[in-house]
């Protein structure tokens, strides 16, 4: 069950065929700008749901309660309002594939 799976995943020892190309994996209808939110928790919230609306999670709520759980233990943000938000491990159960979104909120978009 339960550990068969999680043992499966830590074990994965996949190899990228190739140079990974960020246009590939970033498509046009998983950004939003601007993107709803102005706190830390509806950022994540919007985020999972952008991404469930593309099709590539199948349960926004797990991944954002996942999300919020990796921001607790190290924020992935950096300068500027950037963040690399993720979980701490994959989420097979719930993902279609490894994707990338992109999200620029209204308050980081006014000030350019």
């Amino acid at each position: 069950g339960e550990w068969a799976r999680m043992e499966a995943n830590l074990q994965r020892t996949e190899s990228v065929a190739g140079p990974v190309v960020i246009t590939e994996l970033l498509r046009v209808e998983a950004i939003s700008t601007p993107l709803d939110g102005r706190t830390k928790g509806s950022v994540i919230r919007s985020m999972t749901e952008l991404a469930a609306d593309v099709g590539f999670l199948w349960d926004p709520t797990e991944m954002a309660a996942a999300v919020q759980k990796r921001e607790e233990l190290h924020s992935t943000a950096i300068d500027n309002g950037v963040a690399f938000l993720h979980p701490r491990r994959p989420m097979p159960d719930i993902m279609a594939e490894g994707f990338l979104a992109l999200g620029v909120s209204a308050l980081i978009k006014s000030k350019q």
